[in-house]
Parts: structure tokens; sequence; C-alpha cells
């Protein structure tokens, strides 16, 4: 079923939304939760709060791209329940993706960081819509989907070490961007 034809089941505030959002997007959604909660259940129940997320934000929001406003709901709910479970500060994959990209954003505790976070999220679309499609398609997986490097060279037909290379460059280019901008990490 289409999005937009599942959106407007949720406006309807027709049930079968949260069946037909589960059919087409629930397995992906499991697995980017499972990579950033490591735990099955875990991963499972913030596939389900995400539902429920939905069923309560939607009217009156009308999301553009529904799969991406579904993975950033269940993103924020895996690093919620992290943080609930005094986790966050232990668990090496979320630790291992905020350190790798730390090195390129602001600084979260400045007084301009609402400001330099719009102009980053607008220079990195710039720099990931400049590269090849194979470049692109290794920082989502890493930074979007939290794939490990591992799974990435096995998606990618790339080594592992290869993957690191990339994806090190990709951060370096992205933070001098950033820093010619004026936005300091």
């Amino acid at each position: 079923m289409e999005d937009s034809k599942i959106i407007g089941l949720y406006f309807d505030r027709n049930e079968d939304a949260i069946l037909e959002t589960k059919k087409k997007y629930g397995g992906s959604l499991v697995r980017i939760c499972q990579n950033i909660v490591k735990s099955r259940p875990d991963a499972e129940e913030c596939e389900n709060d995400t539902y429920l997320h939905a069923w309560n934000a939607i009217p009156p929001q009308k999301p553009l791209n529904f799969f991406a406003w579904l993975v950033k709901v269940g993103r924020n709910l895996c690093y919620t329940r992290l943080r609930d479970k005094s986790a966050l500060k232990h668990s090496a994959a979320v630790a291992s993706l905020s350190e790798e990209m730390a090195e390129c954003l602001p600084d979260p505790l400045s007084i301009d960081r609402m400001i330099d976070d719009r102009a980053a999220v607008q220079i990195i679309e710039r720099y990931l819509l400049s590269q090849e499609k194979e470049r692109r398609f290794l920082f989502v997986r890493r930074y979007f989907y939290g794939d490990d490097h591992a799974e990435i060279a096995r998606l990618s037909g790339k080594s592992t070490g290869s993957v690191r290379v990339t994806l090190c460059r990709m951060r370096e280019e992205i933070r001098e961007l950033l820093t010619k901008e004026g936005i300091e990490p």
C-alpha cells in the first residue's frame, strides 16, 4: 500500500493504519531498532511504541517521507529506552556512532546550536548529494540504519577496512566543509 494511503488511514482513525504500517515497514523498523538497543524484545517494543506514536501524532502531522519519519521516531524511542536503562553511557554501539560523528558536528552545548544544527544538516545533505551512490550507501547504512562496519562490508561487497577508511574520509570531508562554513565541532 502506498504511504499516502496509509497516512490517509491514520487521518480516518482507521486501525488498519497500524497493520499496514507494520506490514510495509515492520521488518526494517525492528532491524534498525535492534541495531541500537541490541535486544530483539526491546527492539520489538520500540517498534510497537513507534506505531503508537504515529497513531497519536497523525493527524495533525502529515509526514512527507513516512519511512524516514517512522525511523526517526523509532530511533528516538530506542535512545530513550537506552537512557532509561542507564545503558547509554555503556552502549559501545551508540557511543561509537556518537563519537564518530562528534568529530564533525558542533558542540551540543553551544548557544548557537540550533542555528548550527540546521546549517550542518543542510551542508551534510548537499555533501551527500554530491557523492557517488556507493559512498552515500555506506554513510546512510552507518549513520541512518546503524549497521556495523562488517554488515556494511557484506552488503556493499567491500572489505571491512575499506568501509572504515571510506567512512573516516567522509567524516573528515564533512568536518572540513562545516569548518569552512564557520561551524566548528
